[in-house]
């Protein structure tokens, strides 16, 4: 039932979208809730293919007088790619509502964009997030809340199913269980050496030799997807990578994934590689044994373009009493350790250490419930943030 209190839901980047939309039924049931999309950013354009209401804006009306008049709270999803609807409802917010941001940041890319700019809250995805949130801003300590993605919450339905998805996948495919497929869904080349990952994991499967006897006569299979957009903007690019693969490995080596996408395509991996990629993110929340390539060009994009600092993922850090679930790759002489990822023990790693509370709250499916949890206190608060 609508309370009459009016919020506003501000989003950019399409991640912002994404984050709010498992939830945003829920929010209409209980708030009168005003949508604002970015002008410049990508959710824009996923709203408008979804035929969801909202306006188009870069928030500066929110700085008049009366553009605030009846919210209680504004709630902004934070990006990496545009800043102005959300930096100008921020600063709408202050003095006259209270202001909460939800999502990724440090290490998005946004940090300099923002800079002089807090909300009243904080909701992140993890806790390396909010620890290094906490470092510019220590005053926001007890207003700070790591509650997950509600975008992720899918997964934890998806994990009970894995087994028969990866099944099915690999029937489809035609690949038989006892040979181990390795896929390498690549990130933007406009962002980074594609060639030099490419080359340095093809390199690897082809010197690739089974840690058993028993499964000495395994062969090795390798697939590669291509971010869709090399396939539009760069296909003669695309078509030479392609021939060089097939040129090293052998047709018989190589598998065509045909249409495969998001879950379908993490599951039939034995091991998935990326560079960096959210989706990998969520195939290794998944289960499914992952790792991250961040070569040399890999790693100064992250550091240039999104101000990352290493291991550059959260499921990459090691802590005393929590591993890290994914690998983390970062040089072509260390390409062997992606062999610790292709073994029983390595599965069973990972699996504890999604089990620790630093992960789980990525991928127990309750991340939805706490981000309402917390929107409710946020609109219930007032300005009264002590």
């Amino acid at each position: 039932m609508v309370t009459g209190e009016k919020i506003i839901v501000a989003v950019g980047d399409a991640g912002a979208w994404q984050y709010f939309k498992p939830i945003f039924q829920q929010l209409r049931d209980h708030y009168d809730v005003e949508l604002l999309a970015d002008i410049n950013g990508a959710a824009i354009v996923e709203l408008m293919r979804e035929n969801v209401s909202h306006r188009a804006t870069d928030g500066r009306y929110l700085l008049e007088r009366d553009g605030l008049h009846g919210v209680s709270a504004i709630l902004c999803g934070t990006a990496g790619k545009v800043f102005d609807l959300w930096r100008n409802a921020t600063d709408a917010s202050i003095g006259r509502v209270p202001c909460a941001w939800f999502g990724d940041f440090y290490g998005s890319g946004c940090e300099a964009q923002v800079r002089g700019v807090t909300p009243d809250y904080l909701f992140t995805f993890d806790d390396t997030t909010a620890e290094r949130f906490l470092k510019i801003v220590p005053h926001l300590r007890t207003r700070t809340h790591v509650v997950g993605n509600p975008a992720f919450d899918a997964i934890a339905d998806a994990r009970l199913r894995l087994h028969r998805m990866r099944e099915e996948a690999r029937i489809m495919l035609d690949v038989v269980w006892s040979n181990p497929l390795v896929v390498y869904s690549a990130s933007s080349a406009g962002q980074f050496d594609l060639e030099e990952s490419l080359r340095a994991l093809v390199q690897w499967v082809k010197a690739y030799t089974p840690t058993f006897p028993w499964t000495q006569s395994s062969v090795m299979k390798f697939a590669v997807r291509f971010h869709p957009a090399d396939v539009k903007n760069k296909p003669e690019d695309v078509a030479r990578l392609q021939r060089c693969v097939y040129e090293e490995l052998g047709q018989e080596r190589v598998v065509d994934l045909k249409d495969m996408k998001g879950l379908e395509l993490a599951s039939v991996a034995d091991l998935l590689v990326t560079d960096y990629s959210t989706e990998v993110v969520k195939a290794c929340l998944l289960g499914v044994p992952t790792a991250f390539v961040m070569l040399k060009s890999a790693q100064k994009y992250l550091r240039d373009a999104k101000g990352g600092e290493f291991p550059f993922l959260s499921i990459l850090e090691e802590k005393p009493d929590s591993p890290a679930p994914a690998l983390g790759v970062y040089a072509p002489d260390d390409m062997r350790q992606l062999n610790r990822v292709l073994s029983g023990a390595w599965t069973l790693r990972a699996r504890g250490a999604l089990e620790h509370p630093r992960f789980s709250v990525l991928c127990d499916g309750e991340a939805g419930n706490r981000v309402l949890a917390g929107i409710k206190r946020v609109v219930e608060s007032g300005l009264d943030l002590e």
